[in-house]
């Protein structure tokens, strides 16, 4: 299988970004993550159930 556009598209939005602004951004991901209320976990269980495991 190609994943050639796979890597042109990841290429496209690290070609900027530095390895400090990479792992700020996966910080930022995690702490959303986790202070995201019940009410919007659920909403999004309701569309995809296999984004968020049971919590």
């Amino acid at each position: 299988m190609n994943n050639s556009w796979w890597q042109e598209l990841m290429r496209f939005f690290l070609q900027g970004m530095t390895l400090k602004q990479l792992i700020h951004m996966l910080i930022i991901l995690i702490v959303l993550i986790i202070v995201m209320p019940v009410s919007v976990k659920e909403w999004i269980n309701l569309h995809n159930p296999e984004i968020l495991p049971h919590y």
